[in-house]
C-alpha cells in the first residue's frame, strides 16, 4: 500500500468537496472497505455530510494521522529500517547459534531430555528407597526411623547430584558421536 499524503488527490472533485467512498478510497489509494471498517470500529475518522465523504476533511484527517492505512494502522517502516530489522535479526540468531557452539546454551529438546533423565533417575532411585528401607528401620523407634529415612534420602538426592555431571556427559557423548 502507498503512503498516504495528505496533499494528494490532484485530480479535479465536485466543487461542494463531497466524493463518494469509492472515490475517496482511490483517491488516497486505500480500500473503501477500510474506510468503513474505521467507522465500524469506532475509529474518530470525518462523518459524512449527507451521505458523501468530506474530502478536506479527509485530508485534514491524513494529515493528522500519518500512519493511517497501513497494517491495521500501524506505521509501515521504510527498506532501509527494514534491512537493518533484518541484519539484528541475523546477528542475534548468529550469536545465539556461537553460544549453542560453544555449550553456553542447549536447545528445549535437550533440554527436555535432559530433565527427562534426571526424573527418571531420581524415580528409580526413590521406587528402590521403598524396598530397601523397610529392613533397615524395622523393629527400630521412630526417631531413628526417622534419621534413618533422612540419611536415605540425602544419599540419593547426593549420588543423583554427583550423576548430573554423568548424565550430561552421556548427551555431549551422543552429539559427539553423531556429528562424526
Amino acid at each position: 500500500m502507498k503512503p498516504v499524503n495528505p496533499n494528494y488527490p490532484k485530480q479535479p472533485t465536485p466543487d461542494d468537496g463531497l466524493v463518494t467512498v469509492t472515490h475517496l478510497a482511490q483517491l488516497f489509494g486505500l480500500n473503501k472497505k477500510t474506510i468503513h471498517e474505521w467507522r465500524k470500529t469506532g475509529r474518530d475518522v470525518p462523518d459524512k455530510i449527507d451521505g458523501k465523504e468530506d474530502l478536506e476533511a479527509w485530508r485534514a484527517w491524513f494529515a493528522s494521522n500519518p500512519d493511517a492505512g497501513f497494517n491495521h494502522l500501524k506505521p509501515r517502516a521504510d527498506k532501509e529500517t527494514l534491512q537493518c530489522q533484518k541484519i539484528e535479526v541475523e546477528v542475534a540468531i548468529k550469536k545465539l547459534e556461537l553460544a549453542q557452539r560453544a555449550g553456553e546454551l542447549i536447545s528445549i529438546g535437550d533440554a527436555k531430555e535432559a530433565v527427562t533423565r534426571i526424573v527418571s533417575a531420581a524415580r528409580a532411585e526413590f521406587l528402590k528407597m521403598t524396598s530397601d528401607l523397610p529392613p533397615l528401620i524395622a523393629g527400630l523407634p521412630e526417631p531413628k526411623i526417622h534419621g534413618v529415612i533422612r540419611e536415605t534420602v540425602i544419599d540419593i538426592l547426593q549420588k543423583l547430584s554427583e550423576g548430573m555431571d554423568e548424565i550430561y556427559a552421556q548427551k555431549q557423548l551422543a552429539t559427539v558421536e553423531e556429528t562424526e
